[in-house]
């Protein structure tokens, strides 16, 4: 497919092409990364970069790359494709994403990580059908487990999803138990907290 944007199309070709190197490390430069994620928020090149082949290919990352840096940068990728990007939404439906994300989340050790996986998942947990695999998969729980103990730019992102997506589907059985429980975690961490950028997103979800 011919894109008009050389940048995106040498990168892109070098991400459905991705393999190990011999040093067991992937071979795709940081570059090629970092012009993918400047694109993706663009709807067409965003909607390419969550087709099947691409898609494999950023899970793969994001699963197996040793550098937190690349591991970053694959949910990043992820997630600007889908935001706010209807068609590359719809591709994603009923591919497992949501469970993988959150697996990948448990697993994950670095917090920078953690926070671009997040952000990934608030673009997946779309509509109520995606929401319920979501509860399904007792992704508000690990959600409450991770705000408790991880870093603030962390705490951000789960106060973020929980204001940008629970209250928009609350007919979904159980949903008002979920927001109210994250209002008493929200309560607790600002009693306990000085005010700062993180103290005024949960606070904002509160609101």
């Amino acid at each position: 497919m011919n894109f008009g944007n050389s940048v995106f199309e040498e990168a892109y070709h070098r991400l459905l092409n991705l393999d190990r190197s011999t040093s067991d490390e992937y071979s795709i430069l940081d570059e090629d990364l970092t012009n993918l994620e400047t694109v993706a928020h663009d709807r067409e090149y965003g909607l390419e970069l969550v087709r099947q082949r691409p898609l494999k290919k950023l899970l793969e990352l994001l699963k197996n790359a040793r550098d937190g840096e690349t591991r970053r940068q694959a949910a990043r990728i992820l997630g600007s494709s889908l935001q706010n990007n209807p068609d590359a939404q719809n591709v994603v439906k009923g591919t497992g994403l949501i469970k993988t994300l959150l697996g990948f989340l448990k697993g994950e050790t670095d917090s920078t990580v953690r926070a671009s996986v997040i952000f990934a998942l608030s673009t997946a947990v779309t509509g109520e059908q995606e929401t319920e695999e979501f509860f399904d998969e007792k992704g508000s729980q690990l959600l409450r487990e991770i705000f408790d103990k991880d870093s603030v730019e962390v705490q951000g992102k789960c106060a973020t999803f929980v204001q940008d997506v629970l209250p928009h589907h609350r007919l979904i059985p159980g949903i008002d138990t979920e927001i109210a429980t994250w209002c008493q975690t929200f309560q607790t961490y600002l009693q306990s907290r000085p005010a700062d950028i993180t103290s005024e997103k949960v606070l904002s979800a509160l609101m």
